[in-house]
């Protein structure tokens, strides 16, 4: 059953904060919004900006984070 914008949102506030995340654990959550991504087709097609937009906002903070600890590159 494909998940709606709702339910990514509640997923991604249910994270742990990204301050307390490890350098592995940021690039796992990166590597997942990218999966989101690649399979937008998943959603409804009136959810799918609404999910795009979502995961683009996680991505930012990701690397923001990934920045900040002075984190290796991810492997993808």
């Amino acid at each position: 059953m494909p998940r709606t914008a709702a339910d990514i949102e509640k997923l991604l506030e249910a994270e742990p904060k990204l301050s307390q995340a490890s350098c592995q654990e940021l690039c796992d959550e990166q590597a997942n919004d990218f999966d989101i991504l690649d399979n937008l087709q998943d959603f409804p097609a009136n959810k799918r900006a609404q999910v795009r937009a979502s995961i683009l906002r996680s991505l930012q903070a990701i690397r923001l984070e990934l920045k900040q600890q002075k984190c290796p590159p991810c492997n993808e």
